[in-house]
């Protein structure tokens, strides 16, 4: 490829802020080519992201689907996003689970065509030299510049967000689930139930405010005690089946060993 006036005046537009898939597919030469044109002619990168060159559904959150409301879901309740400095037009969006579950965030990395690589950590609950239980996790982050608007807008909002229509908001709920709610046999009836937990009070009623009329229970919210602020719901047995026909009705995206839970009722 020569590098002609053009060719330079577009790579002061886009090296700046640009990922290196979009910089590669403008310019099919080599990273490293690219980068010593750039430099040769003192055009700095601001984008820096450790890994903002990896692919990723850089569209996911464009529009809302089902692809796209369940990963939100999952995200509130176990993901994390950290804004880059200032110059840096783009975000740090964490998922993450327990190391039980590493199958299950290889299936996520799939959903969002992430093309990183999945790290495992391990702490102490209680902290570092409490002597308490070591809890692993795994967890993939992504760089995108490209999700920024959407996430920015709905995430970590203490609600959920009301741009997803009716007919999404089940696969919204199934993520939430996926991340922090639980579907168990009672030791005592052998009755299966379920819960969902959050930090937040105002996200748990925002939830409960959707399943009350899905369920045709009353879904109390209770503060748990002691430790860190946590607050859940409680689903009885006919609750939790009713919660099941809706969250997973027409579900593409779930965690198996939770929906093989829903099939013992």
């Amino acid at each position: 490829m020569k590098w002609t006036n053009d060719k330079i005046e577009l790579l002061k537009q886009l090296y700046p802020n640009s990922s290196w898939e979009i910089l590669l597919t403008e310019f099919p030469v080599s990273q490293n080519t690219i980068s010593s044109v750039a430099n040769k002619n003192k055009i700095k990168r601001i984008v820096r992201g450790s890994n903002s060159y990896l692919k990723h559904d850089q569209i996911l959150f464009d529009t809302w689907t089902e692809k796209s409301a369940y990963i939100l879901g999952y995200l509130e309740a176990d993901g994390c996003i950290l804004n880059n400095k200032k110059e840096e037009p783009s975000i740090r969006v964490q998922f993450a689970c327990s190391k039980k579950d590493e199958i299950f965030l290889e299936y996520l990395k799939e959903i969002v065509s992430f093309t990183g690589k999945i790290t495992q950590k391990s702490y102490e609950l209680g902290g570092k030299g409490t002597g308490g239980k070591i809890h692993q996790f795994v967890s993939f982050t992504v760089s995108s510049r490209y999700w920024k608007g959407q996430l920015e807008k709905n995430f970590r909002k203490q609600k959920v967000p009301e741009e997803i229509s009716s007919n999404l908001l089940n696969h919204y709920i199934r993520g939430y689930f996926d991340g922090d709610g639980s579907v168990y046999k009672e030791k005592k009836t052998g009755y299966i139930r379920s819960n969902f937990v959050s930090s937040s009070f105002e996200l748990m009623e925002s939830i409960a405010k959707i399943l009350r009329p899905i369920t045709g229970s009353i879904l109390t919210i209770y503060k748990k005690t002691g430790g860190k602020q946590c607050w859940y719901i409680n689903l009885g047995c006919e609750a939790t089946k009713k919660l099941g026909n809706w969250m997973y009705k027409e579900a593409t995206f779930f965690l198996k060993r939770k929906k093989e839970r829903f099939c013992l009722l």
